[in-house]
């Protein structure tokens, strides 16, 4: 029960967060500008390809959140179930997660 508390707060708080006004991108030269580096691998000892990290949208990471979350909600519905069947079953409808 904790845990679908926690959830719920969890998706007030985002919902919260959502409605504030987002700051502005930093001016082009101030050190803000600079506090993610898009090509960090450059400098980290890797054997993989070099390949610019881009940073999702502000929606995107929203909708990113609201998925985690609901995620969590999902597997706390699976983890109640006590007959595979059922579980099988509302899967496949897709009954577990009202978001």
């Amino acid at each position: 029960m904790k845990v679908k508390a926690a959830l719920r707060q969890a998706r007030a708080h985002l919902k919260d967060i959502q409605t504030w006004q987002s700051p502005s991108p930093p001016a082009a030269g101030s050190p803000l500008a600079y506090t993610f580096d898009p090509a960090i691998i450059r400098r980290l000892t890797s054997v993989m390809p070099i390949r610019l990290v881009e940073l999702p949208t502000q929606e995107q990471a929203w909708r990113d959140a609201e998925t985690i979350i609901s995620g969590i909600e999902e597997a706390c519905l699976l983890n109640e179930s006590t007959s595979i069947p059922a579980v099988k079953v509302r899967a496949k409808i897709g009954l577990f997660v009202q978001v």
